[in-house]
């Protein structure tokens, strides 16, 4: 077989491939085609999420450092897109009430908040429980809101509430988080003392009949028994 026949029958291989070919794509192409098309727009689909999903969490860390009163910290929460976003604003809010409860309050000052301190109180154990019963919350941040509604029955005199809070703690993170373990049961010792009376030492009975200042104790005054001898 010379040269040219060879040459031939590639040319018959390349041309029987080409013609197998344009049979396959028409009886698959279109099929294929749409396959391809619905790959494209799923990617391009997920790439657009992925970004919107990825700015929406930097600007809620951002509104989150930015925020200074409770109010909007809470909002912030509200709209998290993240538990740990939302659980991290919500503790920020509770305790910017619970700071702004310990503040001096004047009804008469116009500048003043209208909330009472017992009103931002409540505030701030009502958002400590929304972290507390969430079943998304980690424990790292019940603990902190536990923490945070016992330092409110603290403040409220309510010692027996606020030690039962401090021995839940103490269960809850004994194995795991040693710190806060830690602090509940400092904070419990503390109560215990707090909840013994104080009792003060009675002043001594000043002695009696004791002469006066500037007084000789022989020139004491004569009993009526003496004055009858003279």
């Amino acid at each position: 077989m010379d040269s040219e026949e060879r040459h031939e029958l590639k040319e018959n291989d390349l041309l029987s491939s080409l013609q197998e070919l344009g049979q396959f794509w028409k009886k698959h192409g279109r099929p294929i085609l749409y396959v391809v098309l619905v790959l494209v727009v799923l990617v391009a689909a997920w790439r657009w999420q992925s970004t919107k999903a990825t700015r929406r969490h930097e600007s809620g860390w951002a509104n989150l450092a930015a925020a200074t009163t409770p109010e909007a910290s809470l909002i912030t929460g509200d709209e998290a897109h993240t538990a740990g976003l939302r659980h991290l604003a919500w503790l920020q809010s509770a305790d910017l009430w619970l700071a702004r409860a310990a503040l001096p309050y004047d009804p008469d000052d116009p500048d003043s908040t209208t909330d009472t301190p017992q009103q931002m109180l409540e505030k701030a154990a009502m958002i400590y429980d929304q972290v507390i019963n969430d079943d998304l919350a980690q424990l790292p941040f019940r603990i902190s809101a536990m923490l945070g509604k016992a330092s409110i029955a603290e403040s409220q005199e309510k010692l027996d509430a606020a030690g039962a809070i401090y021995d839940q703690i103490m269960q809850q993170a004994k194995d795991v988080y040693p710190a806060h373990f830690a602090m509940a049961k400092s904070r419990r010792q503390t109560l215990k003392r707090l909840a013994k009376p104080v009792k003060f030492k009675s002043s001594p009975t000043p002695p009696q009949n004791l002469p006066g200042p500037g007084t000789d104790s022989g020139d004491a005054a004569p009993s009526d028994g003496d004055v009858a001898d003279e």
